[in-house]
């Protein structure tokens, strides 16, 4: 990173928040409002809906002065029983406001013929059906960058249904759905909240060296936001956006299996480097045809660039789980079934392998999260 940061320096840039800025450039104005298809939502006015998410934190504090704010709710909303539950979050986000406009509401077509727009009957759709998509999607993307760039995830709930003992001391047993059910509160509100003194929630994420000139370069959270929404690179960031999504299936896969988790780790990214390689010419070799620069090459010279120093000796067994678990149905220790009684060496060899395999994960997640945060500063 020596030349990058001989780019850029750390700065004061305002009472609340902390820059990075290049040395006699300045980031790109904020030309747009919107990170999203900017061209598609520049003229539309503006509102701020106001999301109920949830994080496994009871003490989180994230904001963008312009896009988005996420703070604790209400005293007087229902709140879990210990500190490591599901933490309820007000999450408000800028968005467009939606007018009526015409497209397809329902239809129906053969799969195996691609379907014309122009074929369909076209009718009108409400604001407020219009609506509803961009709030999801905003929504979406959001908690995708945030689970991206912080330390905590972000997430809300899904439609599962399943019988649950009440953890209230009667143990009732009831069937119900992951939903929760808060006080009456404000949809849309006027403006986004904001905290005075944000620096002090304001997390470090990164901190990069220059041996050269004995300087430490400390990046924030708020430096990688700024970093993208101030980003002129549409494209780029549409791509980087998919790879976030990604990145936050692994997250939420973890509570089902701890496997496929590793698998979208892995494939997240995948995904950021073929975003760095995907103008490269492909070299093949003239004697058997394949890649000169190969897939498991490129892998480590990613983390190697991006991540942090581990050996190749490392970087190849974590990518060999990521073969072990797709190609050959060799999962990670923790997918088994756990034996409770540990009877045999073999029992306590195989309870041994599994923590160790757990290690990997944590390893790979890590890696991951920090190839994310480095990719963004440095390309964006």
């Amino acid at each position: 990173f020596s030349q990058f940061l001989r780019e850029f320096i750390y700065i004061y840039h305002s009472r609340h928040t902390q820059r990075l800025k290049k040395i006699g450039l300045h980031l790109c104005p904020r030309k747009a409002l919107l990170f999203l298809a900017p061209n598609r939502y520049a003229q539309l006015a503006m509102s701020i809906v106001r999301n109920i998410v949830f994080a496994r934190n009871a003490n989180l504090i994230v904001q963008h002065p312009d896009k988005f704010s996420l703070n604790r709710c209400p005293d007087n909303f229902p709140k879990p029983p210990n500190i490591y539950g599901d933490q309820p979050y007000f999450l408000d986000i800028i968005v467009p406001k939606a007018s009526d406009t015409e497209g397809i509401i329902s239809f129906s077509y053969n799969p195996q013929k691609k379907p014309l727009f122009e074929d369909f009957k076209k009718e009108v759709i409400t604001a407020k059906i219009k609506q509803t998509d961009i709030d999801r999607k905003f929504l979406n993307d959001t908690i995708n960058l945030l689970n991206a760039f912080n330390g905590d995830e972000i997430f809300v709930y899904g439609t599962k249904s399943s019988w649950v003992y009440s953890l209230d001391g009667s143990n009732q047993m009831v069937y119900g759905q992951e939903a929760f059910a808060p006080p009456e509160y404000e949809k849309e509100i006027d403006k986004l909240p904001s905290h005075q003194n944000y620096d002090s929630y304001d997390r470090t994420l990164l901190t990069l060296e220059n041996s050269e000139q004995n300087q430490k370069v400390i990046i924030r959270l708020s430096d990688l936001f700024e970093k993208f929404y101030t980003s002129d690179k549409n494209e780029l960031k549409e791509q980087f956006l998919n790879s976030c999504h990604v990145l936050n299936k692994a997250f939420r896969l973890h509570d089902i299996d701890v496997s496929a988790s590793y698998i979208f780790l892995v494939s997240a990214i995948e995904s950021l480097i073929e975003i760095e390689h995907q103008n490269d010419e492909i070299k093949t070799c003239e004697c058997c045809g394949q890649p000169q620069y190969k897939v498991t090459r490129k892998f480590k010279d990613f983390i190697n660039k991006y991540g942090y120093e581990i050996s190749n000796t490392k970087k190849d067994k974590l990518y060999g789980l990521r073969s072990q678990i797709s190609h050959q149905g060799k999962l990670l220790g923790r997918s088994y079934l756990k034996n409770w009684v540990i009877e045999t060496q073999a029992d306590l060899d195989r309870e041994h392998k599994a923590s160790l395999s757990y290690y990997d994960y944590q390893e790979i997640k890590s890696i991951a999260k920090t190839c994310f945060r480095t990719f963004a500063l440095y390309n964006l």
